[in-house]
Protein backbone atom coordinates (compact mmCIF):
# COMPACT_ATOMS: atom_id res chain seq x y z
CA UNK A 1 0.00 0.00 0.00
CA UNK A 2 2.65 2.62 0.69
CA UNK A 3 4.37 1.63 -2.34
CA UNK A 4 1.69 2.59 -4.49
CA UNK A 5 0.87 5.56 -2.65
CA UNK A 6 3.78 6.88 -2.92
CA UNK A 7 3.94 6.64 -6.46
CA UNK A 8 0.14 8.09 -6.65
CA UNK A 9 1.82 10.94 -4.88
CA UNK A 10 4.96 11.72 -6.62
CA UNK A 11 2.21 11.32 -10.33
CA UNK A 12 0.43 13.92 -8.83
CA UNK A 13 2.81 15.87 -7.19
CA UNK A 14 5.46 15.71 -10.01
CA UNK A 15 2.58 15.31 -12.95
CA UNK A 16 2.27 17.46 -15.68
CA UNK A 17 5.90 19.75 -14.50
CA UNK A 18 6.04 21.17 -18.00
CA UNK A 19 4.22 19.14 -20.34
CA UNK A 20 1.21 21.38 -20.79
CA UNK A 21 3.22 24.11 -21.27
CA UNK A 22 5.32 22.71 -23.90
CA UNK A 23 2.64 21.50 -25.73
CA UNK A 24 1.18 25.17 -25.31
CA UNK A 25 4.30 26.33 -26.77
CA UNK A 26 4.86 28.51 -23.68
CA UNK A 27 6.46 28.97 -19.79
CA UNK A 28 5.44 30.78 -16.88
CA UNK A 29 6.64 32.47 -14.63
CA UNK A 30 6.75 33.36 -10.47
CA UNK A 31 5.39 36.56 -9.59
CA UNK A 32 5.53 37.96 -13.18
CA UNK A 33 9.27 38.03 -13.08
CA UNK A 34 10.65 35.79 -16.53
CA UNK A 35 12.77 33.19 -15.92
CA UNK A 36 14.35 30.60 -17.98
CA UNK A 37 12.48 27.53 -18.33
CA UNK A 38 14.91 24.87 -16.95
CA UNK A 39 14.93 26.97 -13.66
CA UNK A 40 11.31 27.37 -13.39
CA UNK A 41 10.47 24.15 -13.68
CA UNK A 42 13.26 22.94 -11.62
CA UNK A 43 11.88 24.78 -8.97
CA UNK A 44 8.30 23.45 -9.57
CA UNK A 45 9.82 19.94 -9.26
CA UNK A 46 11.78 20.93 -5.95
CA UNK A 47 8.57 21.98 -4.56
CA UNK A 48 6.72 18.68 -5.77
CA UNK A 49 9.20 17.28 -4.11
CA UNK A 50 9.28 18.75 -0.94
CA UNK A 51 4.91 17.85 -1.22
CA UNK A 52 5.79 14.47 -1.38
CA UNK A 53 7.86 14.37 1.41
CA UNK A 54 5.64 15.70 3.94
CA UNK A 55 3.54 12.70 3.37
CA UNK A 56 5.36 10.34 5.78
CA UNK A 57 4.58 12.68 8.27
CA UNK A 58 0.70 13.86 8.07
CA UNK A 59 0.07 9.51 7.81
CA UNK A 60 1.93 9.65 10.47
CA UNK A 61 0.44 12.08 12.56
CA UNK A 62 -2.58 10.86 11.70
CA UNK A 63 -1.92 7.01 12.91
CA UNK A 64 -0.47 9.02 15.93
CA UNK A 65 -4.12 10.65 16.21
CA UNK A 66 -5.70 7.51 16.05
CA UNK A 67 -3.86 4.95 17.86
CA UNK A 68 -1.90 7.82 20.38
CA UNK A 69 1.62 6.41 20.01
CA UNK A 70 4.31 6.94 18.08
CA UNK A 71 4.26 7.94 14.14
CA UNK A 72 5.81 5.21 12.39
CA UNK A 73 8.09 7.99 10.60
CA UNK A 74 11.73 7.05 10.43
CA UNK A 75 14.85 8.65 8.85
CA UNK A 76 15.12 5.02 6.51
CA UNK A 77 11.19 5.94 5.62
CA UNK A 78 11.86 9.60 4.37
CA UNK A 79 15.28 8.49 2.77
CA UNK A 80 12.90 5.71 0.96
CA UNK A 81 10.24 8.40 -0.27
CA UNK A 82 13.00 10.85 -0.88
CA UNK A 83 14.48 8.33 -3.49
CA UNK A 84 11.36 7.64 -4.98
CA UNK A 85 10.39 11.15 -5.31
CA UNK A 86 14.19 10.90 -7.52
CA UNK A 87 13.51 8.18 -9.73
CA UNK A 88 10.02 8.52 -10.27
CA UNK A 89 9.55 11.94 -9.93
CA UNK A 90 12.49 12.53 -12.39
CA UNK A 91 11.31 10.33 -15.28
CA UNK A 92 7.93 12.60 -14.68
CA UNK A 93 10.29 15.57 -15.37
CA UNK A 94 12.16 14.34 -18.43
CA UNK A 95 8.55 12.53 -19.99
CA UNK A 96 7.38 16.01 -19.65
CA UNK A 97 9.83 17.96 -22.18
CA UNK A 98 8.03 15.51 -24.77
CA UNK A 99 4.73 15.29 -23.69
CA UNK A 100 1.76 16.79 -21.44
CA UNK A 101 0.95 12.98 -20.23
CA UNK A 102 3.75 12.47 -18.33
CA UNK A 103 1.98 10.67 -15.86
CA UNK A 104 0.57 7.89 -18.03
CA UNK A 105 4.08 7.55 -19.63
CA UNK A 106 5.82 7.05 -16.06
CA UNK A 107 2.88 5.08 -15.09
CA UNK A 108 3.05 2.99 -17.94
CA UNK A 109 7.51 2.69 -17.40
CA UNK A 110 6.54 1.60 -13.52
CA UNK A 111 3.87 -0.90 -14.40
CA UNK A 112 6.41 -2.35 -17.00
CA UNK A 113 8.88 -2.64 -14.98
CA UNK A 114 7.23 -3.94 -12.50
CA UNK A 115 6.06 -6.87 -14.15
CA UNK A 116 9.28 -7.48 -16.20
CA UNK A 117 10.73 -7.74 -12.78
CA UNK A 118 8.75 -9.99 -11.41
CA UNK A 119 8.78 -12.36 -14.63
CA UNK A 120 12.39 -12.40 -14.28
CA UNK A 121 12.12 -13.41 -10.70
CA UNK A 122 10.13 -16.20 -11.15
CA UNK A 123 12.46 -17.61 -14.43
CA UNK A 124 15.36 -16.92 -11.75
CA UNK A 125 13.14 -19.36 -9.55
CA UNK A 126 12.54 -21.60 -11.81
CA UNK A 127 15.75 -22.15 -12.67
CA UNK A 128 15.30 -21.25 -16.53
CA UNK A 129 17.48 -18.45 -18.34
CA UNK A 130 15.67 -15.57 -19.52
CA UNK A 131 16.01 -14.48 -22.76
CA UNK A 132 19.18 -11.87 -23.15
CA UNK A 133 16.29 -8.88 -24.54
CA UNK A 134 14.72 -9.49 -21.42
CA UNK A 135 17.38 -8.64 -19.11
CA UNK A 136 18.38 -5.63 -21.07
CA UNK A 137 15.54 -3.92 -21.12
CA UNK A 138 15.38 -4.74 -17.91
CA UNK A 139 18.63 -2.83 -16.97
CA UNK A 140 17.89 -0.04 -19.43
CA UNK A 141 14.74 0.68 -17.42
CA UNK A 142 14.73 3.07 -14.16
CA UNK A 143 15.39 1.00 -10.89
CA UNK A 144 11.91 1.36 -9.74
CA UNK A 145 11.69 -2.03 -8.18
CA UNK A 146 14.54 -1.02 -5.56
CA UNK A 147 12.58 1.61 -3.75
CA UNK A 148 9.81 0.01 -1.51
CA UNK A 149 9.32 1.16 1.59
CA UNK A 150 8.72 -2.74 2.98
CA UNK A 151 12.14 -3.42 2.07
CA UNK A 152 13.87 0.13 3.77
CA UNK A 153 16.82 2.30 2.37
CA UNK A 154 18.47 0.46 -0.16
CA UNK A 155 22.46 0.12 0.47
CA UNK A 156 25.86 0.18 -1.05
CA UNK A 157 25.31 -0.15 -5.81
CA UNK A 158 21.32 -0.05 -5.19
CA UNK A 159 21.61 2.79 -3.61
CA UNK A 160 24.32 4.82 -5.95
CA UNK A 161 22.39 3.03 -9.10
CA UNK A 162 18.84 4.86 -7.83
CA UNK A 163 20.50 8.08 -7.20
CA UNK A 164 22.95 8.21 -10.73
CA UNK A 165 19.53 7.53 -12.53
CA UNK A 166 17.47 9.43 -10.87
CA UNK A 167 19.96 12.56 -11.22
CA UNK A 168 20.60 11.61 -15.04
CA UNK A 169 17.09 11.76 -15.45
CA UNK A 170 16.63 15.66 -14.17
CA UNK A 171 19.45 16.26 -15.73
CA UNK A 172 19.11 15.33 -18.89
CA UNK A 173 15.26 17.02 -18.63
CA UNK A 174 17.03 20.06 -17.55
CA UNK A 175 19.37 19.82 -20.61
CA UNK A 176 16.10 19.80 -22.93
CA UNK A 177 15.14 22.56 -21.64
CA UNK A 178 17.89 25.02 -22.44
CA UNK A 179 18.43 23.21 -25.99
CA UNK A 180 14.67 23.13 -26.60
CA UNK A 181 13.52 26.40 -25.24
CA UNK A 182 9.53 27.10 -25.27
CA UNK A 183 8.06 29.67 -27.20
CA UNK A 184 9.46 33.79 -25.86
CA UNK A 185 5.76 34.34 -26.90
CA UNK A 186 4.25 36.44 -23.86
CA UNK A 187 1.69 34.05 -22.77
CA UNK A 188 1.96 33.14 -19.10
Amino acid sequence: TLGALLTFAVLIAAGSVAGTDVASGFYRAWFSKPMAPWWFYLQRWLLGGVAVLTIPFLIGSGLHLLFGKGTGVTAELVGVVALGYLLIGGTLLLASVFTARDWLVTFLLTFTQARLHDVLGMMKAARTAPPRLLELVDRGLPPYHLITPTKGLPVDGELWHIIGYGTALVAVALVLFVMRPLGSGGRA
